[in-house]
């Protein structure tokens, strides 16, 4: 399986949405019983706003996650993060269930991490097991358990404060 991240464009900003309705299922299992953001809207599209903002901003990266030129998932980055000594934070991460279990999201952050080198930060809601499990794998594996994790309370959203941090140094 030949796996390529893709820059998307503002143009792309319906596919992006069209994955979040997807998206928000998943974050539904682990989170919707506590957090109205995580509930199911009746929109065909998710309009999220801070999407736009990692197509057009200078700090922010939107990019699809492709394998065999079939879309298979996405990860938004940005260059602030809950913690300020970073140069980038994973704020959304997400893999089709049709290629889990392939190792393809451990690939694609593997593939990030090498092509951006620096301090990485990963904050996860604890409520979110399964993506708890899997950070704590990728980047215990990526940096030879050289990684930081905290559990902190952030002042926003105020009815969703609570993370786990997870802190790592990349290298190309």
């Amino acid at each position: 399986m030949n796996l390529t991240l893709i820059q998307a464009k503002l143009e792309s900003l319906s596919v992006l949405e069209n994955m979040a309705r997807f998206y928000l299922y998943e974050m539904s299992r682990y989170c919707g019983f506590r957090f109205e953001e995580y509930s199911w809207p009746e929109e065909k599209l998710i309009h999220l706003h801070h999407f736009r903002q990692y197509l057009s901003e200078n700090d922010r990266k939107a990019l699809f996650i492709v394998i065999d030129n079939e879309l298979a998932g996405f990860m938004l980055l940005r260059k602030s993060g809950i913690k300020t000594d970073i140069d980038w934070k994973i704020s959304e991460f997400f893999i089709l269930p049709k290629f889990r279990g392939k190792a393809i999201g451990k690939k694609a952050a593997f593939q990030i991490f090498d092509k951006l080198p620096g301090t990485w930060e990963i904050s996860i809601l604890p409520e979110n097991t399964g993506a708890l499990q899997f950070w704590r794998h990728v980047i215990s594996s990526y940096s030879n358990n050289a990684y930081t994790e905290e559990s902190l309370t952030i002042d926003y959203p105020s009815y969703n404060p609570k993370r786990i941090v997870l802190t790592f140094l990349s290298h190309p």
